[in-house]
This record gives structure tokens, sequence and C-alpha cells, in this order.
């Protein structure tokens, strides 16, 4: 109704089934967002980890960008995990099928692929959502990328537009 309540610090109090203590705001965290700066050259037909370097948002200090480029979150949860990998061939029609998946703790839980009949490509954005239970200490995502190539280099697209982006977000769901 538009009122304001004042919760006094150390007060207890139980939200729909989420249990805030201290005066904390119910929120989406810990969440981030991450992106590469440069195109990432990839090996053609292998699972390659997306080194995501650039934090966009990082609320709670959760997302290596640096050494493994994971999301280990400190609060146990489900959590909302996207993603767009532009998968990019070198040359013209050279693009045969690409992919993106999340991986947990080590292993691929949401594999896709996205194939191009006859050759016909050059760069496609894999895009997806998946929802991943995590403990809140030790479990981690990770999000990988594929390309087979028909002939050529291939590599993970930095473009300046939405479209050929690749980048990826998760965020703590409140209210499951």
């Amino acid at each position: 109704s538009g009122d304001t309540m004042t919760v006094p610090s150390g007060a207890t109090f139980n939200v729909a089934g989420t249990l805030q203590s201290g005066g904390a705001a119910l929120g989406n965290a810990p969440c981030f967002m991450a992106s590469i700066v440069a195109d990432q050259t990839i090996t053609d037909n292998t699972w390659t980890k997306l080194a995501a370097s650039t934090e966009i948002i990082d609320t709670d200090g959760c997302y290596d960008h640096s050494t493994n480029y994971r999301f280990t979150p400190d609060v146990a949860g489900k959590y909302l995990i996207h993603g767009q990998v532009y998968t990019v061939g070198n040359i013209a029609n050279g693009y045969t099928d690409g992919g993106a998946r999340v991986y947990k703790n080590g292993s691929g839980i949401t594999p896709m692929l996205e194939t191009i009949a006859g050759d016909n490509g050059r760069g496609w954005a894999q895009i997806f959502s998946t929802i991943v239970d995590m403990n809140g200490s030790s479990d981690y995502v990770e999000m990988y990328g594929y390309l087979n190539v028909a002939s050529g280099n291939a590599y993970f697209g930095s473009g300046s537009s939405p479209g050929e982006k690749t980048m990826w977000y998760g965020y703590k769901l409140i209210g499951v």
C-alpha cells in the first residue's frame, strides 16, 4: 500500500519463507554480470570456458573475473543463470554448428547446440537461461561455448552491439 516499515538492527523476521536478520533488505543478491573484453580465440570443435574478465556487476564479490571466471555464491538458494555466447567463424559460410552451456562444479548441466545447415553461417548468438541450485559454500558455475567451423579460425565475439556480445549473468531468486 506504499507504507514504510522500519526494522530495528538485530531484529529477525520471516518473509515468504526467507529468513532475514539485522535489518538486511530482501533482494536478488548475490548477483553478477560479466563479459569478455576482446574476441576470445578458441579451439575448433571443443567446449571452451568463457574468459569473462570484465565485471559489470558483482554485488558480493562472488564472481572470479581474473583466474577461474566462475560464480561461487555465498548464499544457498536457486539462481537464474543467463548468458549469450556469440560464436564466430572468421570466413563467410565457414560456421557449421555452435553452442553454449553452463557447467556446475566442473560438469556440463545445460547442453545446447545450434546447427547451421549447409555451412551457411559466419556468426550466431547462443542464448540460454537455466535455474541452478547452489549450496552457498562450494558450488560454482562456469560458462562454456562451442564452435565447429568448416575452415578458418573460431572465436567468441566481443562486439559492441547487444547481439554480438559474449556475456553472462546470474542472481539469486527470491520466493522459491
